[in-house]
């Protein structure tokens, strides 16, 4: 039997995992069944499920036995029935659900058995999500301006990289613990940092009064801390007046993205269980639309190279919180959020 472990705490007779790391753990799986404590769930149903929660928060995961309510009947009449039996509950937040022993089971399928590993110490940095929130940092980060031209680096429990341009900011959260004060780094030493964490499995974060250095191999490469004082990014997040959500697949945004013709800004609807991109020809000809799962109704215009960057360095689900067509909008990728500054057109005759 293939043998998955995730990273875990004990919580009674379940445990406690991130979120994303239990979805990394399952995707590498090769078998279409997983053994969950004493449960068997089907791989793609429970990967599903976990990806409309949110990434960056942990979860519970404890066996659970009691009343499942479940689909039966026919096409014609399919009804919810209440059985009993056996399986695993899931808990984040105020989020709870209940998932049936054999529930998305694929009968031919191999099993795999998912092990829950006790947290170890290390004094290494987390190289891939670090060299991932740089990444995308310094793509959003300004040319010009001396402040923005800086990505930021804060830490409040986790870390938080951050880059922004003035019309769009990335956030991404790190969680492995490494000791750094809250610092500017300009985007030139953004990326000899970036160049170190490509070349390298095994990385130190050595943080200095003046420097920041990074050891690996037996070589230390430091870069310089800029002085001044940083955009309040934290009141920027928080300053959006949310009137429509949207859960889509990034797969299916970059493949409409890709066929709409926007040179200057893309018109974005949301509603109706569908989110519409139109670009901007004058007859609004360059239309497409993406199946999502929408709360509320939105339209705003952005500039779609900012879109197509920030797919580029994205996957799997996004989460769009969005506003009025003069708020930021709010993009939720896993450990990611991106805010970006709308533009505006003219709405007039427009046919949605």
């Amino acid at each position: 039997m293939e043998i998955i472990a995730c990273e875990a705490k004990r919580t009674g007779k379940g445990f406690i995992a991130r979120n994303q790391d239990l979805i990394k753990t399952l995707e590498n799986a090769t078998a279409d069944n997983i053994k969950v404590i004493d449960s068997t769930i089907g791989k793609r149903g429970l990967l599903t499920y976990l990806k409309t929660l949110d990434r960056t928060e942990p979860i519970k995961i404890i066996p659970y036995k009691g009343k499942f309510e479940i689909e039966a009947g026919n096409r014609e009449n399919i009804h919810v029935e209440e059985v009993e039996g056996k399986g695993i509950k899931i808990v984040q937040g105020k989020t709870r659900a209940r998932v049936k022993n054999n529930a998305w089971v694929k009968p031919q399928g191999e099993t795999a058995l998912l092990r829950f590993n006790l947290p170890k110490a290390t004094k290494s940095i987390e190289v891939t999500e670090w060299k991932e929130a740089i990444k995308k940092a310094i793509a959003c980060a300004s040319n010009e301006e001396r402040m923005i031209r800086c990505i930021r680096i804060e830490k409040d429990g986790k870390i938080n990289v951050i880059g922004c341009d003035g019309f769009r900011m990335v956030i991404t959260k790190i969680y492995d613990g490494t000791a750094i004060e809250n610092c500017n780094i300009d985007k030139d030493e953004a990326k000899t940092m970036l160049k170190t964490l490509e070349k390298a499995n095994n990385v130190m974060l050595v943080d200095n009064a003046k420097y920041v250095s990074l050891l690996s191999n037996n070589k230390m490469v430091s870069v310089k801390k800029t002085d001044g004082i940083y955009p309040d990014w934290r009141r920027i997040a928080k300053n959006i007046n949310v009137i429509a959500e949207a859960i889509f697949d990034v797969k299916d945004a970059k493949e409409a993205l890709a066929r709409v013709k926007a040179d200057n800004y893309i018109r974005i609807f949301v509603g109706d269980g569908a989110i519409t991109l139109i670009g901007d020809s004058e007859d609004y000809t360059a239309k497409e639309s993406i199946e999502a799962r929408t709360e509320g109704k939105a339209r705003f215009a952005i500039n779609p190279k900012f879109l197509k960057d920030m797919f580029s360095m994205e996957k799997d689900i996004c989460r769009l919180y969005a506003g009025n067509e003069a708020s930021a909008q709010k993009f939720e990728f896993g450990d990611s959020t991106y805010f970006v500054m709308p533009m505006f057109v003219e709405w007039k005759g427009y046919p949605v």
